[in-house]
């Protein structure tokens, strides 16, 4: 099973309503949807290469995604995301 992490981030590509929220009080969103202190962190940093290495690096990331195992995907800097 995927991270919390790369779930919340699955989560949020998906669902509108909690994107807004997200990015109105990003800090919030995280704590409520159970992010460690760490995570947090790491978001807010702002910095996208080891957001998307912290996301790649969880072995379950391509099944949050749908994705088959063997099947090879580009992993885009999620600028939106970062407040």
């Amino acid at each position: 099973m995927a991270s919390n992490f790369t779930q919340f981030l699955v989560k949020l590509s998906n669902d509108p309503k909690l994107l807004r929220k997200y990015l109105k009080t990003p800090e919030a969103v995280m704590i409520a949807e159970g992010l460690t202190h760490a995570e947090i962190a790491l978001l807010l940093s702002g910095d996208g290469n080891l957001i998307r290495s912290a996301f790649v690096n969880d072995p379950d990331h391509k099944a949050a995604l749908g994705v088959s195992p063997d099947q090879e995907i580009q992993i885009q800097a999620v600028t939106m995301l970062i407040p």
